[in-house]
């Protein structure tokens, strides 16, 4: 009786140790075939991503060629860290920028700003479909880095997103660096940017959201 006993219990535990090995070569193959498959995706998504990039590049070169402006910039709002009381510290950055042969370029520099330390910033936010001369804008600290770039004179689209009840996640801007440039802008021509290229931008902002 013991024999048999010992005998079974050998039995059920080469089966237990049976089903083992076949569960963990499932799982092994099953976790090979998901990683194989985010890194499909992951890799599909960074050439998407490279791809959208492009297009708004050339679409802020165009914009630029055709207002005859010295940058055509994007800023986005964003936080990522907090306050200690729980509150979102909000940033802004810029993502995208064109820059005409000669004019300095401000992207790299443009990171991680904390929006609270530049009190004027909401003339760009507003939707005001106005040319923005630097010299009317009463003294502020967003006026002050605008100057730092020799900007005479913007025109800012707030760029909106498609969920979050139309929020404003970010800007479209265009900026004059020269008198004469700004003596000679082309109102009608910025204006009508607005209503053909805003619409594009904001798809391909709110696309990698």
């Amino acid at each position: 009786m013991e024999n048999i006993i010992l005998e079974l219990k050998e039995h059920i535990n080469y089966l237990i140790l049976t089903i083992v090995f076949i569960v963990l070569t499932f799982l092994k193959d099953w976790l090979v075939k998901l990683f194989k498959i985010f890194k499909e995706k992951f890799e599909l998504n960074i050439e998407k991503i490279t791809e959208k990039n492009n297009l708004i590049y050339d679409l802020l070169s165009e914009i630029r060629a055709k207002t005859d402006s010295a940058r055509t910039y994007i800023i986005e709002f964003h936080n990522g860290e907090y306050y200690s009381n729980g509150v979102p510290i909000v940033k802004f950055s810029m993502t995208y920028e064109s820059c005409s042969l000669g004019v300095s370029s401000h992207a790299d520099t443009t990171q991680n700003y904390i929006l609270s330390n530049y009190d004027g910033i909401e003339n760009i936010i507003k939707n005001t479909d106005e040319i923005i001369h630097i010299n009317n804008l009463k003294s502020s600290n967003f006026k002050g880095y605008l100057q730092e770039k020799n900007t005479l004179a913007i025109y800012s689209m707030p760029i909106r997103s498609h969920k979050n009840y139309g929020n404003v996640i970010g800007c479209f801007c265009i900026e004059w660096c020269s008198s004469s440039k700004v003596d000679n802008i082309n109102k009608e021509n910025v204006y009508n940017i607005k209503e053909k290229y805003l619409p594009i931008i904001q798809n391909l902002v709110n696309k990698q959201r």
